[in-house]
């Protein structure tokens, strides 16, 4: 089964021309594995602190 990403590449890429920049096709894919490296240490982060809720400081 194909993994979905959790971006919206429509919205990135409107982020982007908003801000004067383009974006590569392969760009997608990166940030979309930075933005679960992030999420999966705020995860960690959580887990530690004995939480099953992930917080804006965990980030």
């Amino acid at each position: 089964m194909e993994e979905k990403h959790l971006i919206t590449a429509g919205r990135v890429k409107l982020f982007l021309q908003q801000n004067g920049m383009r974006i590569a096709n392969e760009t997608y894919d990166a940030i979309d594995a930075k933005l679960k490296s992030v999420l999966m240490e705020a995860v960690k982060r959580a887990e530690k602190n004995r939480r099953s809720t992930v917080l804006p400081h965990d980030l």
